[in-house]
């Protein structure tokens, strides 16, 4: 979901329990908003 929606993420940790996005360094607020609202929504979608 979150790929779909430009957000890239990797899953991480022993037990992949971890969640790491994967952004530019020179992400904008703005960006880094909508980035957090994708997030959002897929977690939302896998509860």
């Amino acid at each position: 979901e979150c790929i779909k929606n430009g957000v890239f993420i990797a899953t991480a940790g022993i037990n992949k329990n971890l969640i790491r996005m994967l952004v530019s360094l020179e992400i904008s607020d703005e960006q880094l908003d909508e980035a957090l609202e994708v997030l959002e929504r897929a977690v939302a979608k896998v509860q």
